[in-house]
């Protein structure tokens, strides 16, 4: 049973960055069950886990935008490179040849540093699909794999046969989706796209998931959303930092989420929760007033991340992730450093 927690004297930012608090919120069952102003109810007051305090707020769990989350280990090649032509270049290739083993690491260690940014769902583009769908639920998140079709990213294996490998890994499809990223003139299978749950267009930059008949797909509404990205330039906060802050704020707290739960609501009750508790007593990310830290002032900076839930699960608690340590990253650093030579 995962431990009940309670959030105590804490500001929140609701789905329109408006503050409130001091308060409280209580999760149990992994769900949002008590939230709001002062002190929490009598029913709410008992938790094997107490968080929050003064100089603590909470913000809405982020959901990226695509990212490639194999390309991790070859950051310093990609300075020159646009992520929009990422696909055909020779990094790609690096990328695409790559073993399982080093595509989870690769994989594992990008998204170690999205969770510590807020990231609590992370949509992936990338060859070795059943290997970062792992690396996904090991990193105690949910999300999307979608697998590159038409491009120089395209692994040999067709997506039919890794996203069998993805169901012969017992992979917890309640925590992942698997689609297409469509990167290329070429249009995939009908097979295939019969059996993607969610699809992505790097020419439009557009992110939906597929209906049962075409004409369904053409004349739903399709989410626009910035990218694709590397995973070191993904930060949400450093998305937040242009003029449509409030529109970027509201498709990384709610807008992408709905695409993996269409009842998704920022702190739903009853519903998994999506969390991120900001320390905010000290730089960066201070503030003299909590409830001037809309979430778009703290960017142009890195937040202290304290706390993560995603779906409920507590990933990251008193700034360390809790699920991926430093052996981890010792063997991650073993089986990347080969590819790199």
């Amino acid at each position: 049973m995962p431990p009940r927690i309670l959030f105590y004297d804490v500001y929140y930012f609701d789905e329109n960055g408006v503050a409130h608090g001091p308060g409280y919120i209580h999760v149990s069952a992994c769900a949002i069950d008590y939230i709001g102003l002062g002190e929490p109810p009598e029913e709410a007051q008992y938790a094997e886990l107490v968080a929050g305090g003064p100089g603590r707020i909470v913000y809405p769990g982020f959901a990226s935008p695509p990212v490639f989350l194999e390309s991790y280990p070859f950051r310093h090649l990609l300075a020159d490179i646009n992520p929009a032509e990422y696909v055909e270049s020779s990094v790609a290739d690096r990328v695409r040849s790559m073993g399982s083993r080093e595509a989870y690491y690769s994989a594992l260690m990008a998204l170690y540093e999205l969770a510590m940014h807020g990231y609590t769902r992370v949509v992936s583009i990338d060859p070795h699909i059943d290997a970062v769908a792992r690396a996904i639920v090991d990193a105690g998140l949910e999300g999307a794999v979608l697998y590159p079709y038409g491009c120089g990213l395209t692994p040999d294996k067709e997506f039919t046969e890794l996203l069998k490998r993805v169901e012969e890994q017992g992979i917890d499809r309640h925590r992942i989706r698997v689609g297409i990223a469509l990167c290329g003139g070429t249009e995939p299978p009908e097979e295939a796209m019969r059996q993607a749950e969610l699809v992505y267009s790097l020419e439009a930059r557009s992110l939906w998931v597929p209906s049962s008949t075409e004409q369904a797909v053409t004349e739903q509404s399709r989410t626009t959303v910035p990218g694709p990205m590397y995973p070191h330039t993904a930060s949400p906060w450093t998305l937040m930092a242009g003029k449509e802050h409030r529109d970027v704020y509201t498709l990384l707290t709610q807008a992408i989420h709905r695409l993996f739960d269409p009842e998704y609501r920022v702190y739903g009750e009853k519903r998994p929760a999506h969390l991120v508790v900001v320390d905010a007593t000290e730089p960066p990310g201070w503030l003299p007033a909590l409830e001037y830290a809309r979430p778009w002032s703290l960017s142009g900076s890195r937040p202290r991340i304290e706390t993560v839930l995603s779906g409920g699960r507590l990933v990251v608690d008193g700034g360390e992730h809790l699920a991926i340590g430093s052996d981890a990253a010792r063997q991650a650093s073993e089986a990347i450093r080969r590819i790199l030579g």
